[in-house]
């Protein structure tokens, strides 16, 4: 059982500023930083990219613990980006992914370039108005993941192992073809594990596929018993990092990393020792 702190009061939301010494270590990024955001529990940096019209939210527990709750997400982006303002996380390409520590990512566009509007429709459960401790989750069963044994007719459609069920089905979407991947966990618990619905993504759609979870408007959010990912056929997403990179362990800067379990290690992951080299030679080969 992986065990999950418990939060502490939320208070209220404040100004932040970066730790001192933070400003060296993050000087490509620092210059995009918009705003900071700080409460009892969350730290959130909020990022401009280059192209005008990208904002991403960087969301980490103060605690540096790990985040299983959407509906915590969800709140975070109400407060900051606004209830009326849609926001996605992002699952993207193995190659492109960045898992190095307890930190969470929600990308938002301006009105002048929306995402597409990915509406659920559904009246059935409300993951978020339930009466539960807080958080809603504090322990994560350490079940081991099996591949998913799929139904294979006509591409996936159906798939299951041992943590989740999986229904795929393909949506036209203004003019354009998505596939929608359905994701319940089979034990009924409302945990949102980004590392389960990156392995369901890639086992699914495969490695090269990209797909977004979107966390909507109020006015669009309906009450699903599952988890949905939505992914552009035949498209990449235009947004997001341009290469991955995982490391275990906890970095020299003290950002920690959930660990994985045996058996489960990705490929090409560094740990932190390694990384810190290979940054270390690259900037003696630039000075």
């Amino acid at each position: 059982m992986e065990r999950v702190p418990p939060l502490p009061p939320a208070g209220r939301w404040e100004d932040g500023s970066l730790p001192d010494g933070e400003m060296g270590r993050l000087s490509d990024a620092i210059q995009k930083v918009k705003a900071i955001f700080v409460n009892g529990r969350y730290q959130v940096n909020l990022y401009g990219w280059p192209d005008g019209v990208t904002f991403q939210l960087s969301i980490k527990r103060r605690d540096k613990e790990p985040i299983f709750d959407w509906c915590e997400l969800q709140g975070i982006k109400n407060h900051i980006a606004g209830p009326d303002m849609m926001a996605v996380e992002v699952y993207p390409a193995e190659s492109r992914v960045i898992d190095m520590a307890n930190q969470y990512h929600l990308w938002i566009r301006s009105p002048r370039k929306p995402f597409p509007r990915l509406n659920l429709a559904g009246d059935e459960f409300d993951r978020c108005s339930r009466v539960k401790p807080d958080p809603l989750v504090t322990e994560v069963p350490a079940i081991p993941w099996t591949p998913l044994n799929a139904d294979g007719r006509g591409g996936i459609r159906r798939a299951e192992n041992s943590i989740v069920a999986v229904k795929v089905k393909v949506i036209v979407i203004g003019g354009d073809l998505w596939k929608q991947v359905r994701v319940t966990r089979n034990d009924g618990l409302p945990i949102h594990d980004w590392r389960v619905l990156q392995k369901v993504k890639t086992e699914v759609l495969g490695p090269d596929a990209e797909a977004v979870e979107v966390y909507p408007t109020e006015a669009d959010r309906v009450n699903v018993p599952f988890f949905c990912l939505w992914s552009p056929v035949g498209r990449k997403l235009d947004f997001g990092y341009d290469d991955g990179r995982v490391i275990g362990g906890t970095s020299s800067h003290g950002a920690k990393q959930r660990p994985f379990r045996p058996g489960e290690e990705p490929e090409g992951m560094t740990d932190v020792a390694a990384l810190m080299d290979m940054l270390l030679e690259r900037n003696r080969k630039e000075a």
